[in-house]
Formats: structure tokens, sequence, C-alpha cells
């Protein structure tokens, strides 16, 4: 039993350390982003996964309050938000901007709680989508080009 944990462990630490190599080849054609999440490990490795794409802005914030009062500012093309932060839930979050917001912002919630993907529904809000935690590059990547590509009329 112990043995299968341990192969288990070291084989997600090969595919988190896999995940971070070679990522200067992916262009975001300068978006800005902004992810909010409480956890450090996570910003971390979000940090870690885009870090070398090309023309990327990348604001990580650990507070939502404190996100919130630079939301407007910053002008994000997509928020990354979890579902699950200290004082307010993701969806509240995603509800203020919403308020705050003149256009409206792609959202990909993120939690390590799948069911929570249930939650992410948010009134009139076209582009939102779910990632499960631990992230991957590939389907980070993916994610964002997909959310911020043009909505088809």
């Amino acid at each position: 039993m112990k043995q299968n944990l341990m192969e288990k462990l070291l084989q997600d630490m090969d595919l988190l350390r896999n995940s971070y190599a070679n990522n200067s080849s992916h262009d975001f054609g300068h978006k800005r982003i902004m992810v909010i999440d409480d956890c450090s490990i996570t910003l971390t490795m979000i940090n870690k996964i885009l870090r070398n794409c090309s023309n990327l802005n990348l604001e990580l914030f650990r507070d939502e309050r404190a996100a919130l009062k630079s939301f407007m500012e910053l002008s994000p093309d997509v928020v990354i938000l979890d579902m699950n932060l200290q004082s307010l839930d993701g969806p509240t979050v995603a509800q203020i901007m919403k308020s705050l917001a003149v256009f409206e912002v792609p959202i990909i919630f993120i939690s390590a709680d799948v069911d929570k993907e249930a939650d992410i529904k948010i009134d009139g809000w076209r582009k939102t989508t779910f990632l499960s935690k631990p992230l991957r590059k590939n389907s980070l990547i993916s994610t964002i080009d997909e959310i911020c590509a043009p909505v088809a009329a």
C-alpha cells in the first residue's frame, strides 16, 4: 500500500515538473491575466506554468478583497478564480466583478473539489469555465486561449 502511494506521488511530481518545462513558445497576444487564490502553492504553480509565455501580464492575488480593489485598474482579459477563498467564495467575487465591469471578463474557476463545477454559473455571463486542481500546463494554456477567443455571433 505504501509502495503504491509513493509511486503515485512520484508520478504526480514528474507530471508537474514536466508541465513547467518548455512553455516559452506560447504567445498570449498581450493578455492581462488576474489570478485570485488564497493558496500560495497554487499561485506559485500558475506563475511557473505561465511566467515564460510571451506577451502576458500576470497579476497574482492571495486576498480577494485586494484583487477586487485592483480589478478595474488592471482591466484583465481573463480572471483565474479559486472557488473557495478566505472571506468570499469565487462566485460571489465574480458577481462583484460583474457589477463593477462595463465589459464581460472571462473567468476560469479553479478548485480541488470537482463537485464545485456545478456552482460556476454566473447569470448573464457566457464566458465561464472550470478547471480542477492540480492544474496542468497544457490544459491551463488551452483553456485561456479558448475562453479569450471571440464569441461567435
